[in-house]
C-alpha cells in the first residue's frame, strides 16, 4: 500500500508543525498521530487527519478539551486526550 499524504486540521484550517506540535507516522502500523507537548487553552477545539493515496482518501476527526489543572495537585500530570473515540471511516474515491 503506498504511503498517505497526512494532512492535519485544527477547527478547519491547516495545521503546520511547530516546537510544541508534531507530527509522527508511524510506518509499520500506518498510524499517524498529531503530538502536542504542552497543551493550552487555545489547543482546544476540532482536529481532523485526512490520509490520502492513490487508492482514495480517508478521514477522521476528534474534539480536543483543554482543562487547568489545580493548583497544589499532588496527582500525576496526564496528556490531555480527545473526549470521543475516533470513528474508522473510510472513503475511496474511484477516478
Amino acid at each position: 500500500m503506498p504511503k498517505p499524504e497526512i494532512s492535519w486540521f485544527h477547527n478547519r484550517q491547516p495545521v503546520q508543525p511547530t516546537k510544541n506540535v508534531v507530527f509522527h507516522f508511524d510506518e509499520v502500523t500506518s498510524t499517524a498521530m498529531l503530538i502536542i507537548v504542552d497543551a493550552f487553552a487555545e489547543h482546544a477545539g476540532q482536529y481532523t487527519c485526512r490520509a490520502a493515496n492513490n487508492a482514495g482518501e480517508a478521514a477522521c476527526s476528534a474534539t480536543l478539551t483543554v482543562t487547568r489543572e489545580e493548583e497544589g495537585s499532588n496527582s500525576p500530570l496526564h496528556p490531555p486526550s480527545p473526549s470521543s473515540r475516533l470513528p474508522h471511516r473510510k472513503t475511496v474515491e474511484h477516478a
